[in-house]
């Protein structure tokens, strides 16, 4: 689920997920069109198990970007944090409710100031792993 929540504040900022790294979706991978068994190699894209393009997004729960986004400065709002943006109208106790209280203010919320936040995100160098 925080992978999700995730994805949706990565996507609803216009963060791209990066390519991942090429796996196979089946320890009991049956052989596949090339003769491979077991979990395919890396250049075996015609096993149905394989799956080489799924995108990676950045993690928020991880605490090094939890962290990083709940004190992310507002780009142009000098002092206010993302942190901020939210915990002024919401109270929440875990990382997934900061994280889905954010997504919520950023989808209900049309001022400039939305767009700051997103871009201050955007422009945030995050974790992928």
């Amino acid at each position: 689920m925080s992978n999700d929540l995730s994805k949706q504040l990565a996507e609803l900022c216009g963060i791209e997920g990066k390519e991942g790294q090429p796996e196979c979706l089946s320890t009991d991978t049956p052989v596949c069109k090339k003769g491979f068994t077991a979990c395919c190699p890396e250049n075996c894209t015609g096993c149905k198990y394989f799956n080489r393009f799924e995108k990676v997004y950045p993690d928020f729960t991880k605490p090094e970007n939890f962290v990083r986004l709940f004190d992310l400065p507002i780009v142009n709002n000098g002092t206010r944090t993302v942190g901020y943006f939210v915990v002024y109208e919401f109270t929440m106790k875990t990382i997934k409710d900061f994280i889905k209280c954010l997504i919520i203010k950023l989808e209900r919320t049309q001022f400039s100031i939305t767009k700051e936040v997103k871009q201050s995100i955007r422009e945030a160098e995050w974790v992928y792993e």
